[in-house]
């Protein structure tokens, strides 16, 4: 099986533009997700990512994503199926 990581920022810029709603709804809408596609999500909170202006931010297997919030889970869970796996 192979393994995707989201990490979704929780700083302080991208929590005022509900970064914290983002990352529960990535965790709950991964539980459903989990062995499609041969695939296992791991959603995770990080501290700042750096790209504070355009935010809520997250990576994909360390590829940065910006989304316009959490109504964006269910293209983020999508694009995570598809990304490129990691390794391990």
């Amino acid at each position: 099986m192979t393994k995707v990581l989201l990490e979704v920022c929780q700083g302080s810029a991208c929590s005022e533009v509900s970064s914290g709603e983002l990352l529960r709804c990535l965790q709950a809408g991964s539980g459903s997700r989990q062995g499609q596609q041969g695939t296992e999500l791991q959603v995770v909170g990080t501290w700042c990512q750096g790209r504070c202006a355009i935010g809520p931010n997250l990576r994909i297997n360390g590829r940065p994503l910006s989304v316009s919030g959490p109504s964006d889970a269910r293209l983020v869970l999508d694009l995570a199926l598809e990304h490129e796996p990691q390794a391990g």
